[in-house]
C-alpha cells in the first residue's frame, strides 16, 4: 500500500493517533508535534526517513507511547507538562533524544540511541529500562541539566563523552576499542560497572574530558578487564580493580 506521508511540520490532537495498518512517514527534516498518544496497532512507523524528521511530545496530561519492532524515529523530544509513558519493549532513536520537561517514563523498554541524549529540564524516570548507546560510526554525546538515574546503560563501540553526572544501576561498556570520556570534576555513581575490552590489543579507552583533572566514580562492585584508563577517582564509592594483568590505569 502507499504510505502515509506527511511533508510539512504537523500538530496532531489531544486525542490518540492510532495506526492500524500501512505505513506512516516523514518526507525530509519536518516535525510531528502530538498532544495525546501515540499507537501503532498494527502498521509501521518510519519516522526516520531520509535519515530526518522529529517527533516531540507536547500534552498536558499523560501520553501512551506504543510502538512495534522495526518502527523508527528520527529524533524524539519530549516537551510536555505531564508524562510520557513508553508501553513498548523497544524504542528506536536514529537522532537525538531530548528531554525539554515532563517526565518520561520508559517501563522496561531498551531504548536503542543513535543521536545525542540533550536533557534541558525533562526527568527519565528508568524503572526497568536500558538506555542503549549504539551508534559505532558517530560520536555520541551525553548532556543533561539535571542527575538522570538510570537502570541498565550500555555502550556500543565508537566514542561515547559525558558531559554530566548520572547514576545507573548497570553501566557497561563491552565493545572492543571503543572509547569513554567523562566530565572532568563530575560525579558518576554506578551500583555495578562492567568494561570489558576484550583483548591487550583493542582496551576500551577511559579518558577525563580535561587532560590531567579527574573524573569521580561512586561504584559499587565491578568488573573491569582489557581496559585503559586515566584521570579516574574512584574514593567515593569502593575500589575500582584493573589488575587483570592487561589493563592500564
Amino acid at each position: 500500500p502507499t504510505p502515509n506521508v506527511f511533508y510539512s511540520d504537523q500538530s496532531g490532537p489531544a486525542t490518540a493517533v492510532v495506526v492500524e495498518t500501512g505505513t506512516v512517514r516523514n518526507n525530509g527534516n519536518v516535525t510531528l508535534t502530538l498532544r495525546g498518544d501515540l499507537i501503532n496497532a498494527g502498521g509501521t512507523l518510519t519516522l526516520d526517513y531520509l535519515s530526518t524528521g522529529t517527533v516531540r511530545l507536547t500534552g498536558t496530561a499523560v501520553q501512551r507511547v506504543a510502538v512495534r519492532a522495526g518502527d523508527a524515529f528520527g529524533a524524539f523530544r519530549v516537551a510536555n507538562s505531564s508524562e510520557a509513558v513508553l508501553a513498548s519493549a523497544a524504542l528506536t532513536v536514529n537522532g537525538d533524544l531530548t528531554l525539554s520537561s515532563g517526565t518520561l517514563k520508559a517501563g522496561s523498554a531498551v531504548i536503542s540511541l543513535k543521536g545525542d541524549w540533550r536533557g534541558g529540564g525533562g526527568t527519565f524516570s528508568a524503572q526497568a529500562s536500558t538506555l542503549a548507546l549504539v551508534n559505532a560510526a558517530t560520536a555520541q554525546a551525553y548532556v543533561d541539566v539535571s542527575t538522570q538515574q538510570f537502570n541498565g546503560l550500555t555502550c556500543s563501540g565508537g566514542t561515547k563523552t559525558f558531559h554530566a553526572p548520572f547514576g545507573a544501576t548497570v553501566f557497561s561498556a563491552l565493545s572492543p576499542g571503543m572509547s569513554l570520556q567523562f566530565a572532568a570534576g563530575a560525579l558518576f555513581s554506578v551500583s555495578d560497572l562492567r568494561v570489558h575490552g576484550q583483548s591487550p590489543a583493542t582496551p576500551v579507552v577511559v579518558r577525563s574530558t580535561t587532560p590531567g583533572s579527574a573524573f569521580l566514580l561512586n561504584v559499587g562492585v565491578s568488573t573491569v578487564t582489557a581496559a585503559d584508563i586515566r584521570d579516574s577517582d574512584a574514593r567515593p564509592g569502593g575500589s575500582v580493580f584493573a589488575n587483570d594483568g592487561v589493563s592500564l590505569d
